[in-house]
């Protein structure tokens, strides 16, 4: 008889005993048991929770079966049926993942081990650490995903009850036909493609697109329509605009396609009960920019054709209303009559057609956007090229009755699109693809759209509203790569943020086994250590378990040389020294920008000096503790009686540890004065009073004073030394002058002579004085010297005797 089963450690022990039959006529007997041992078998395949049973059949011996004849092993589920979910860096298993600041675009793979049973889902978070994500008053666009899509042409989003749902469009050709999901073999990205919101943009299917440009959806009668214009080739440019229902599982069904040549915008506008469906033709078959846009009325089944609207080069067509009033505008390109770049225009619903209200001064329109603020009605114009072929031009916002108008200075905008944050905040973003794109924020003060934040270059923009009401963007970039589109979520952050967060639910359909989710870090100027901060997994539903890697540490590695760039000070740069009669301490100041841990940087000395003036030369060096900044290189200049000249020396900052780096201020030049007078002393010697004699005559040769000057101590450099003579005008030569020393020269001669004239003369005497020399020289104890010129021309008279009556 089976009595019970046990199940342990992936082992089932089945306990069997027998009894005798005849149990009341006193034999004897042994009651025997058995144990069936069943044992699990171990495998890597996801499994759900089985049940087996095991059934005893009829014995052999004579014995027979009592009332327990089975028993049910369940085997539990294994293997995560539903999934294993982990979180990776997209290229590698580890648990963490560095990068710079100044990355950009940091992403995470969120991975589906297991069995993909069924729609399974996790939570997913940013969670700050060192690095910090305050929320503030500064606007942001943080980072959710990038989609590798080739080119888009344009981006629409829809939603389907709770289901958010995006095209992005790319030129491609158009075969499929109508009743068909209109998809495509193409390669997601290369093709218009249909993606769904699970957290991320997950693609459901490629769409058929003919040179696609522009995409409008409308629910009509409890079903969302979308229709697509398609542009053709520029050697075929005749088409179709095509048509899909969208059921609610979000797949597409072609119920029509409309000819049409060269559509490049489509919109939806309603008259009461009635909808109607305007295409807009850029160009017609002879490349005319004025042709008609084609306007259609919905009759339950499908559009047909009721009237045209004459229109010059459209490219894109916005609708609004005002009061009970239908307006759309049309934003024209390029008019191939008069070959300008000008005039887009506002049309107004009267009298069951569309009849033009009002032109508007553009240049190369190719986007409009309307907002309403309060009671006023706002239309953004894209301008792109002027008719010089200039692409830097000003973008538009004009005020309903679309007199008053604002400028936006742009560089070849390709899109405009607007955004209203949680808080109720308008926004308007201008896609520059050649310059910085601007964020404008509407200020109710102002009564104006002001710049509040720039972002890289942007090809296409377009915004997408979440199921749970959070701003995003679907933008092309252009700095990058035409390829990725990115989709960004306005976020406000305090000045300090290192990181844009967010918080979603990930969603994995059956057989989905991983998503790409991605983050901004935010770079900015201050000097930071290593910051970190977390993405976590949480919360999964449907099943689904976590994994042991169920969160990623980010790391942003140490930047804007957080550990301090070192340099000297300013007033460092170029210092002078005195040898004096003791050593003399130098100060250089070293500054650190930026003061993250414990940093150490070498120094020494080179140049032209003396090797025993300045110690010491090498082998010192500057620890900088946490927080330190600033430091004083020590130098002492040694005293010695030798003279010397000016001399320079450069002082380096060599072999920087800790994360230190050296700036460009690096060296100084430090320069020791000449110094026990290395210029020299000036001086007469020897003789300093002499006698000459002034010529009798003009022409005879002079008699000359000749003094000596020396240069005592130290003779570098040339010298100029003054001379004059105090008085003598008329008697000596010269009066003044200069005595020139050369370089290593310590003698020179000074010669005076005197005058030769007739006037009688007693003895005279002459000081010569010499004053300050020039070249850094000073002077000595003599400096003046005594110049006599004998009495001349008989001063008490020549006494002579003549004849009476001659010579």
């Amino acid at each position: 008889m089976v009595s019970h089963l046990a199940f342990h450690n992936g082992e089932v022990s089945v306990f069997l005993y027998s009894q005798p039959i005849d149990a009341g006529k006193g034999v004897d007997y042994i009651v025997r048991d058995e144990v069936l041992q069943i044992s699990a078998i171990a495998d890597s395949i996801p499994e759900l929770r089985e049940e087996f049973h095991i059934i005893i059949g009829e014995p052999v011996g004579g014995a027979i079966l009592g009332s327990v004849t089975n028993v049910t092993v369940i085997v539990d589920e294994s293997d995560a049926p539903y999934g294993l979910i982990q979180i990776f860096p997209v290229n590698s298993r580890n648990d963490s993942v560095e990068v710079e600041e100044d990355v950009d675009v940091v992403e995470y793979v969120i991975e589906r081990f297991g069995g993909q049973i069924g729609t399974v889902s996790v939570d997913v978070a940013t969670l700050p650490g060192t690095a910090v994500s305050n929320a503030g008053s500064i606007p942001q666009l943080g980072l959710l995903q990038t989609l590798s899509i080739f080119s888009p042409s344009h981006y629409h989003s829809y939603t389907i009850d709770d289901d958010l749902y995006l095209v992005a469009e790319v030129k491609v050709h158009l075969t499929s036909s109508i009743g068909s999901d209109g998809s495509t073999a193409g390669r997601i990205g290369a093709v218009s493609t249909l993606y769904k919101w699970q957290g991320v943009f997950v693609p459901v299917q490629t769409i058929e697109t003919d040179g696609a440009m522009d995409c409008a959806s409308r629910m009509i009668g409890g079903s969302i329509y979308l229709a697509v214009a398609n542009q053709g080739t520029a050697s075929r440019r005749g088409t179709s605009t095509r048509v899909y229902r969208v059921p609610s599982n979000g797949s597409l069904m072609v119920i029509q396609d409309n000819a049409a040549t060269e559509a490049s915008a489509v919109a939806f506008l309603s008259r009461g009960t009635d909808v109607y469906l305007l295409i807009g033709q850029q160009y017609d078959a002879l490349d005319d920019s004025n042709t008609d846009s084609l306007l259609y009325l919905w009759n339950g089944m499908v559009f047909v054709a009721t009237s045209t609207v004459p229109t010059t080069g459209v490219v894109s067509i916005e609708t609004f209303t005002i009061g009970s009033d239908q307006y759309v505008a049309l934003a024209s390109y390029y008019d191939t009559r008069t070959s300008r770049y000008n005039i887009s225009k506002i049309h107004r619903w009267q009298n069951g057609v569309l009849s033009e209200h009002q032109q508007l001064d553009t240049m190369g329109a190719v986007d409009m956007e309307t907002v309403t603020i309060g009671t006023n009605h706002y239309l953004a114009i894209a301008n792109s090229v002027n008719d010089e072929g200039t692409d830097i031009v000003n973008s538009a916002i004009y005020r309903w009755d679309f007199i008053g108008q604002q400028y936006v200075p742009t560089s070849s905008c390709l899109s405009v699109t607007s955004l209203t944050s949680l808080d109720g905040l308008t926004y308007l973003l201008f896609a520059d693809s050649t310059g910085p794109s601007q964020l404008l924020a509407w200020n109710s003060f102002s009564g104006m759209f002001e710049e509040s934040f720039t972002y890289k270059p942007l090809g296409l923009v377009d915004n997408v509203r979440g199921v749970d009401g959070e701003p995003m963007l679907v933008a092309s970039t252009t700095d990058i790569d035409r390829s990725q589109t990115r989709i960004l979520q306005l976020v406000s952050l305090s000045q300090d943020a290192d990181f844009a967060p967010w918080s979603r639910t990930v969603t994995f359909s059956p057989d989905e086994t991983r998503h790409v989710v991605a983050l901004t870090v935010l770079p900015d100027s201050t000097p930071e250590e290593d910051e970190t901060f977390t993405v976590t997994l949480t919360a999964p539903t449907g099943g689904a378990i976590i994994g042991s890697q169920d969160h990623l540490s980010t790391i942003i590695i140490s930047n804007d040389d957080a550990h301090g760039i070192v340099s000297f000070a300013q007033d460092s740069l170029r210092t002078s020294a005195v040898e004096d009669a003791s050593d003399t301490q130098v100060a250089l100041t070293v500054e650190r920008l930026g003061t993250a841990g414990l940093v150490v940087v070498a120094w020494e000395a080179t140049g032209d000096h003396d090797m025993m003036d300045l110690r010491p030369l090498s082998g010192q060096v500057l620890v900088f503790a946490d927080g330190e900044f600033v430091k004083d290189v020590m130098l002492q200049i040694l005293d010695d009686e030798i003279p010397e000249n000016q001399e320079g020396f450069e002082l380096i900052l060599n072999n920087p540890t800790g994360g230190l780096e050296l700036g460009e201020k690096s060296r100084v030049t430090v320069n020791i004065l000449p110094n026990d007078d290395a210029v020299g002393i000036i001086s007469f010697s020897g003789l300093t009073s002499l006698v000459i004699t002034e010529p009798n005559e003009v022409s005879d040769a002079p008699e000359l004073a000749q003094f000596t000057l020396v240069r005592g101590r130290g003779t570098f450099g040339q010298v100029e030394v003054p001379f004059t003579i105090e008085g003598g005008q008329d008697d000596l030569s010269p009066q003044s002058g200069f005595i020139t020393f050369e370089p290593e020269e310590a003698l020179a001669v000074l010669q005076i002579s005197a005058m030769a004239d007739s006037i009688p003369e007693l003895r005279e005497e002459f000081h010569i004085i010499i004053g300050e020399p020039i070249g850094g020289a000073i002077l000595g104890s003599v400096t003046n010297v005594t110049v006599i010129v004998d009495e001349s021309d008989a001063p008490y008279g020549l006494i002579q005797i003549f004849p009476v009556n001659s010579r």
